[in-house]
Formats: structure tokens, sequence, C-alpha cells
């Protein structure tokens, strides 16, 4: 919901930095050290550090906006590098629910296996419709995208899930309400979208009538 709005902003904030990167480090290279730093963020949530867990998952979203604002000012924007960034972030987003889910102030196992189930349900159905909309929806012409695929607007994006995501790191104990919660409003996503690609396969069959005509 609020992505859009907030890209501008992350750009000029994350600006300056660019000063204290070598113009030998390439933006995969910020990919992929951001992607091994959140990948432990789980783990210490699992194991108990939740401290830990929130500095490797904040360090994780500062590298993420970091690679791409490198890649457009330095000119180094490629397709694999887009596709790296997505395949990184989704894994994250999975993984780290699993880990909070399994932390020792988390609800007992047999209390947080619905719920998370619930959560990466939603995920993995949202992302479908996401992904099929970003290659069957035209690109609009009054918005400049700022990352690699057009993501249509929703309820839940990523500065959402950021903060859902830091509250669960921060309040395990809370992991059902908030896994819960989550997975309403990504249902409601999931209802967005389908309509719109209703809409988007309506337009499709419509063009191509026209064509046999």
């Amino acid at each position: 919901m609020l992505d859009r709005a907030l890209r501008p902003v992350k750009e000029v904030i994350l600006q300056p930095c660019l000063g204290f990167i070598p113009a030998s480090l390439s933006p995969m290279s910020i990919t992929y050290l951001g992607f091994a730093i959140g990948l432990s963020s789980p783990l210490f949530a699992c194991l108990g550090s939740d401290r830990l867990a929130l500095i490797a998952w904040l360090l994780n979203r500062l590298l993420d906006g970091l690679d791409g604002t490198v890649a457009r000012l330095r000119s180094r924007q490629t397709s694999w590098g887009g596709f790296m960034d997505i395949v990184c972030d989704f894994t994250i987003y999975t993984l780290l629910p699993i880990g909070i889910a399994y932390s020792p102030s988390a609800p007992l196992p047999n209390e947080t296996m619905l719920p998370l189930a619930l959560l990466l349900g939603s995920f993995h159905i949202n992302n479908v419709i996401l992904f099929y909309l970003a290659s069957a929806v035209p690109p609009t012409t009054t918005v400049k995208e700022m990352t690699s695929l057009q993501m249509i607007p929703a309820l839940i994006e990523g500065s959402e899930s950021f903060c859902f995501f830091t509250i669960m790191i921060l309040c395990p104990s809370w992991f059902k309400e908030i896994a819960y919660g989550m997975s309403v409003l990504v249902g409601i996503n999931i209802l967005q979208r389908s309509l719109l690609a209703r809409d988007v396969m309506g337009k499709m069959v419509d063009r191509e009538k026209k064509k046999e005509t």
C-alpha cells in the first residue's frame, strides 16, 4: 500500500551511502551479502536470540534497498540482478516466520503450526497472482517503477511486511495473533489482485475477439 510512495524517499536516504561503497563492489555482491545476513535472522530467532535476529533482519532490509540504489545510480541494472533480488527477498520472507514460530519464546509448536501454515499459504497464493499480473498488465506510463518488475499495489506490500516481521521478531509470544492478522490482510491482497486479474483476462479475451473479426 505504501511502497510506491516510500521508494523515492528510500532512494534519497540511501544515496549518500554510495560515497562509502567502492566502485568495484557490484550490486549483486550487495544482494548476496544481504541474503547471507538475512538467512541468519530466522536461525537466531529459532535459537531465541531475538536481538541478533532483529539486527540481521534490519541489515538485510538495508542492503536489500541499497543494492537497487547502487544499480540505478551507477547504471548497473541487469535482469539477473532483478531476478535474484526477488528470489532472495521471498526466501527470507518464507524462512523468517518459520524461525520465529520455533522460537523458545513463541507458543508451543502445536499452537503455531496452523497460523504459520495459513501465513505461508497466503504468501504463496498472493505471489502467484502478483507475478502473473506483473507479466500481464501493461506497464503504466504515469508511474515510474523503481523495481525490476511492475509491482501491482495492494494492501500488504514490502513496507507493511517489514513492519509485521519486525514486530514478530520483537514479540515472538504474539506469533499466533500476528500470523493470523497478517494472513487475513494478505487474503485481502489476494481478493484485490484476483479481481484485477479477472479484468485483465477479460480485456485479453476482448482483444483476441477483435483480432478474429
